[in-house]
């Protein structure tokens, strides 16, 4: 939130009593037109803030912008481990930032007219061992916590816009705390790397996917030791009902327990 001059309450600017009131800060388009150009491009219509904010899972908390996606590379989005990116025909940014998170989403449009929203960061601070750090981290049951609420925001907001399909690169750019058993016990899935097969403890040798992996302790246990290295695409099925619903419900029950 911005910062404010001095003077009685009727000198304050709308945006600081919008503030004093609990409203949400806006939601900053860069390039002014341009950006709500590409929401309608993209989504089809234009958007409130609210679901602008939700799309990223942005927290009330934070400090959110859009931008257009104009150049080739950001609207090429890896949509399959092994495969050339997809090119997009249009597309926008989100990025939101608050105390100890950043989140930078892209909301793409396909050729063929389907939507997708594109995680390519959603970084959490990890505090230290006594629960502070010099980076203002966040404990880690509060941080798995954090990235569930996130997740939970998103996968609504982008259901109630038709959009069933959320990706994540994971590995490209993830810390400890997004390893790939966290994103598959977040709802996130994608095949185990047919190379990697034999590999796989006795208790999941049967295991052909991260959600099946996920389910176990040996599963997270190999995951954590033998993928974490490795870029992965993994996606979100965002529709009523999925397995990907189901996991990320039982995931936010396990850390409220754990936490409590």
């Amino acid at each position: 939130m911005g910062k404010h001059g001095g003077g009685g309450p009727a000198n304050r600017p709308a945006q600081g009593l919008a503030e004093r009131q609990g409203t949400r800060p806006t939601v900053e388009r860069v390039g002014g037109a341009a950006a709500d150009q590409a929401v309608r491009a993209t989504v089809g219509r234009a958007l409130t803030d609210r679901q602008l904010r939700g799309l990223a899972g942005a927290p009330g908390d934070a400090r959110v912008s859009i931008h257009a996606l104009t150049h080739p590379a950001d609207l090429a989005v890896p949509v399959s481990s092994g495969r050339p990116p997809q090119r997009m025909v249009s597309g926008l940014r989100v990025a939101a930032q608050g105390s100890g998170y950043l989140i930078e989403s892209s909301i793409v449009r396909s050729a063929n007219g389907k939507l997708a929203i594109y995680n390519e960061n959603i970084g959490l601070v990890p505090a230290g061992p006594r629960g502070t750090s010099p980076r203002r981290g966040i404990p880690e049951g509060a941080a798995l916590a954090r990235m569930g609420e996130i997740q939970r925001r998103q996968v609504d907001s982008a259901s109630r816009l038709g959009i069933t399909r959320l990706i994540v690169n994971a590995g490209a750019h993830d810390g400890a705390s997004h390893a790939k058993y966290t994103w598959a016990s977040l709802g996130y899935n994608a095949s185990i790397p047919r190379l990697l097969r034999s590999d796989l403890p006795r208790e999941v040798s049967g295991a052909r996917t991260m959600r099946e992996l996920a389910r176990s302790a040996a599963g997270r246990a190999w995951l954590r030791d033998n993928l974490n290295a490795l870029p992965i695409v993994m996606t979100f099925d965002a529709r009523p009902g999925s397995q990907s619903r189901e996991l990320l419900s039982e995931f936010r029950r396990t850390v409220r327990r754990a936490t409590s």
